[in-house]
């Protein structure tokens, strides 16, 4: 195949990776909300057991050395999820802390009740990282973990390797390193659903046993098949031609077994389609074409037992008439040999689908296959010697007319362009074509390959599977072909070694080749590797997809369909169709986040979702006095918090109740070590929050839109850190909820009490009913996330995944909303707060907008009274005034309805005044040949006051002024430069001094300016 596309896409790709990596380095690998990352330290009962467990995203490639980070820890439980009729895998990895031998690693019964799923049926391997060639540096050794393997210390040479297939695997792991263990469960279609536990039983030969809790949700489900098409390259079914492998099986019955094996494997990975390269050997020396077609009868038998009809690209390229190989290469010296050449394939079509219509029925669809990526390269060997302008093309045309003369249907792997696939010849006659994704993307639009799937048999793309990239092969076969516009996917390819290398040793052929596998072969069966596993994922998304789809059609409310089709919108607005793109822009861990939120979705559509919670609405406001006795007093609903991968030492009820004004939360969180507790990390309201405290998490989506959120944090000690989220890559730390924390700390655990109102959060719209709500708490000495909500993949930032509450408002309450709004500048001196505010409801509203504004504990006002009729939009402002230079300040804007003084919209500003009104910025050191100094200017004062005022900049040389100029300000930020020719080296001033109208001096400011002779 040719692969200068895909190298190219990949260097692009390489490209991108490298400056992500140098990001992260220049960042010291700083987390985006929550600080350095720090790797895990082990604990007193880690280097007493000798080693400790921890979870990465399933098929995320780790390397032996690799060190987690404290969240990726696990103390004593692993659980997932799995529809019916599902293969779902999870994973874990041990990390030995001394050497350990002969570590036998086995899996339990899992229960539900009375429903059991056998410990056998949970595929137990180790993930074996080993030596392979670099995909793009050929002759360089990587070590690649790859291979799923019962044992990795087995010996593996040739094709009938032996790895039994025991329940349960073993290995050993050296010291400083970690093994990844790989568990694959399979549901059927009459698995009850429910919570299934057992355990991992971890029994190392020279060290403590552990057992790991194993849960498994089993989700009543019920996947449809994929509304996608899959196909895969496979020759190992080529009976009469084991062209790559001559003389490896010792009989015919060997290489039967081991092809039968093969096809269950390849169909349970959820493959439909397989090819043939099975030969037809003829003869034509009596003037008539004999042909014996029972290889290709024998391949197909084996294809339709196993459960593969339907469409099967068939690559005769190895038929031989005459001795001569169905190929341009051997066929074609004269014009008359290529005469021939296409004549003969026209009959040979013909009789061959004169003979799988007789032998199977219209079961099976053969496409017959053209040139492999042809195109219109003068030099292409073989096709170089075919007429210009159009070479491979050329041939690849009169191949195509003549199995279309012959009856049959065409096919190929093929580039979609003009320049290189000779897509304005070839494109009206391949009826099956494969693109080369890398041809399409970027470049063509996903409409425009519908629009052709439209007039074909259909559309798929390959690439190429085997190069050790799990997270490619799951976008290519899921998320990106949902979104681009093919039908289907038929990727090269499965069973194929490069260069006549031994499976197991890519060093070993005598060409520089990677081996082209993606499960290896065994005489057991096939080897699994991460790249088959990725491809399974993949089919699985697009299994979900298509079930969530077909539910939207089937739902008769609206609101849900509509609901349930934003969450496939947001996830396909995330994928680009740029190969290099996504695999920038994407990680595991969304891949992973994606499948669970289509889950949410499709189970708040199935008749098996859970009713909405409504919380109960208090009758009377709530007594906030941090010992929770009244809230529990008045209300009657209790959430106990979970863990998705431990068992939770320390308990969490949370209580919650609200009324028009507030929501009430409160948490009672036990701790058995007091004395651990960490709640010093967060020094400030809003401070930074690195996951070094233990505290709790809010999160409210109002309308439950599964996309933008509030956010609240609080540390054990009671101090706040609010945000608000347009979507989840979006955080405004601007916002502020003007929420009230109360805690307590006892002996046996801490408790908080939260106070809410709605009005701040009701602000830019009228408060709706249904909300997503979720709370969490975090224990940083345990690395142990509780959370109401059922998250599958541990982030709490998952709002699709949220509870659905149920709020009953007092109608006419919050019938007001903020169409725009702003603080002003909130710079020091005079400002002034604009708002336009909505009525929204059927009568006119008397209403009253106030500013308070509060620094160094002297708060002040300004309110305005107005009417606003039904559907109007009303303008107002307010002024205030900054002050307390170096103060924290706060802002409170309320609009409160004066029929029953209720208090309806609400935004509230919590900031630092500058000590400073006057900035000067400047680079310390300039050289002599430099002209002149870029001096910035940030003047943080308020646009009425700067108005009036005057800024004086001297430049000075050891006290005596150089220049001197005024300016007037023309806005906040001024980029001043200042002329430096012929100034010798030494140290040089700059003074800013600011005037107000009556030419008094405000402030002043001053830098210093050092000038060196050029360092060259």
């Amino acid at each position: 195949m040719d692969n200068s596309i895909r190298i190219e896409m990949k260097l692009d790709w390489l490209k991108k990776v490298f400056t992500c990596l140098t990001l992260m380095y220049l960042l010291s690998y700083t987390c985006l909300c929550y600080g350095k990352i720090k790797t895990y330290e082990p604990e007193k009962a880690d280097l007493e057991r000798g080693y400790f467990i921890y979870e990465k995203p399933t098929l995320e490639q780790i390397s032996p050395s690799y060190l987690p980070v404290p969240r990726e820890i696990i103390r004593n439980k692993i659980s997932f999820c799995a529809s019916l009729d599902e293969y779902a895998p999870i994973t874990f990895s041990i990390y030995a802390l001394k050497e350990f031998k002969d570590v036998n690693i086995s899996v339990t019964d899992l229960r539900s009740g009375g429903n059991i799923i056998q410990g056998s049926a949970v595929d137990l391997r180790i993930v074996k990282c080993w030596k392979q060639r670099d995909t793009i540096e050929k002759d360089k050794e990587v070590i690649i973990p790859e291979l799923l393997v019962k044992d990795d210390r087995l010996v593996l040479k040739g094709y009938l390797s032996s790895m039994p297939l025991t329940s349960y695997v073993v290995t050993d792991i050296p010291v400083n390193t970690s093994k990844q263990i790989w568990l694959t469960v399979k549901t059927s279609k009459s698995t009850i659903p429910g919570n299934y536990s057992g355990a991992v039983i971890i029994k190392p030969g020279n060290g403590p046993e552990t057992r790991l809790e194993l849960n498994l949700e089993v989700l009543p489900i019920k996947l449809l098949p994929p509304s996608k098409s899959y196909s895969i390259y496979y020759t190992g079914s080529s009976f009469g031609l084991p062209w790559y492998v001559p003389g490896v099986y010792p009989d015919m019955k060997t290489w039967e077994e081991q092809c039968r094996k093969d096809l269950k494997a390849i169909k349970e990975y959820g493959f439909q389609y397989i090819t043939t390269y099975a030969p037809i050997i003829g003869s034509s020396k009596n003037g008539k074409l004999v042909l014996d077609l029972s290889n290709l009868g024998k391949s197909l038998q084996f294809h339709k037992e196993a459960g593969f009809t339907g469409f099967t690209p068939y690559i005769g390229d190895y038929s031989k008439i005459d001795g001569k190989s169905l190929h341009y290469r051997d066929y074609c010296k004269t014009e008359e040999d290529r005469k021939l050449f296409f004549y003969t394939i026209e009959k040979v079509t013909s009789e061959t689908e004169a003979f799988v219509k007789q032998q199977f029925d219209g079961s099976i669809k053969l496409f017959y296959y053209g040139i492999d990526e042809a195109n219109r390269n003068p030099k292409r060997a073989v096709y170089k010697d075919a007429p210009p302008p159009d070479y491979a093309v050329g041939v690849c045309k009169e191949i195509y007319e003549a199995i279309h003369r012959g009856g049959g249907l065409t096919t190929a792997a093929a580039y979609r362009s003009i320049a290189d696939g000779g897509f304005d010849i070839l494109g009206p006659l391949n009826d099956l074509p494969a693109y080369n994704y890398g041809s399409v993307y970027p470049g063509v639009s996903p409409e425009e390959i519908k629009k052709e799937a439209g007039s074909k048999k259909e559309v798929w793309t390959y690439w190429q599977p085997w190069e050790e990239n799990p997270k490619q092969n799951r976008l290519l076969a899921g998320f990106m072909l949902w979104k681009s516009g093919f039908t289907g996917i038929a990727p090269y390819c499965s069973w194929l070694a490069g260069g006549g290398n031994d499976p197991y040793d890519e060093f070993s052929g005598k060409r520089p080749e990677k081996n082209m596998f993606i499960a290896y072969p065994s005489l057991e069966g096939p080897i699994p590797t991460l790249q088959s596993e990725a491809l399974r994922e993949g089919i699985n998304d697009v299994r979900y997809l298509t079930t969530l789809t077909e539910l939207i059609k089937q739902e008769k409310d609206t609101e849900k369909a509509r609901r349930a089709q934003d969450v496939i919108d947001k996830i396909l607005n995330r994928i680009s169709i740029n190969l290099g793109e996504v695999l920038f822009d994407i990680s595991e861990s969304d891949l992973n986040d994606f499948r669970a939120e289509i889950i949410h979705a499709i189970m708040e559509l199935s008749d098996s979702k859970t009713k909405l919670l409504e919380i109960p609405k208090l009758s009377k406001p709530l007594v906030f006095n941090s010992k929770l006795k009244d809230i529990i007093m008045h209300q009657k609903l209790k959430l106990p918090l979970s863990e998705t991968r431990k068992i939770i030492e320390n308990k969490t009820l949370v209580y919650m109740g609200y009324d028009d004004v507030y929501l009430y939360l409160a948490f009672d969180c036990s701790d058995s070590d007091m004395d651990k507790l960490v709640s010093d990390k967060m020094n400030k309201r809003d401070g930074e929050w690195e996951w070094g405290d233990d505290g709790i998490e809010i999160f409210l989506d109002p309308g439950a839109t599964g996309k933008s959120y509030y956010h609240l944090l609080v540390n054990a000690k009671g101090l706040l850190c609010d945000n608000y989220y347009s979507s989840v890559q979006n955080r405004n730390i601007g916002w502020d909820s003007n929420t009230e924390v109360k805690s307590n700390l006892g002996k046996e655990g801490w408790t908080t009490e939260i106070k809410i109102p709605w009005a701040n959060i009701a602000a830019d719209t009228v408060l709706p009913s249904l909300w997503g709500v979720n709370a969490g708490r975090w224990e940083p000495r345990t690395c142990t996330c509780q959370t109401w909500a059922l998250l599958m993949n541990g982030n709490f930032h998952r709002p699709s995944q949220f509870n659905k509450v149920q709020f009953n408002f007092t109608p006419g309450n919050y019938c007001c909303e903020l169409v725009k709004f702003n603080f002003g500048t909130l710079s020091f001196g005079n400002n002034i707060l604009t708002a336009e505010i909505r009525n929204n409801s059927s009568e006119k509203l008397d209403l009253k907008a106030e500013v308070k504004w509060e620094f160094d504990g002297c708060m002040k006002s300004e309110h305005v009274e107005f009417s606003v009729n039904p559907a109007e939009t009303k303008k107002i402002s307010l002024p205030y005034k900054v002050e307390c230079k170096g103060k924290d300040g706060k802002l409170v804007f309320n609009v409160i309805n004066l029929r029953n003084n209720f208090l309806c919209l609400q935004k509230v500003k919590f900031f630092t005044v500058p000590s400073t009104i006057v900035k000067l910025e400047a680079d310390p050191v300039s050289y002599l040949s430099e002209e002149q100094i870029k001096l910035r200017t940030i003047i943080n004062l308020s646009d009425s006051d700067r108005n009036n005022t005057v800024l004086r900049l001297s430049f000075l040389a050891k006290d005596k002024i150089i220049s001197k100029q005024d300016i007037i300000l023309p806005s906040h930020i001024i980029d001043i430069p200042l002329q430096t020719t012929q100034l010798p080296p030494g140290l040089y001033s700059i003074s800013a001094e600011l005037f107000n109208e009556q030419k008094q001096l405000i402030e002043t400011q001053e830098i210093k300016i050092k000038r060196i002779n050029n360092p060259f």
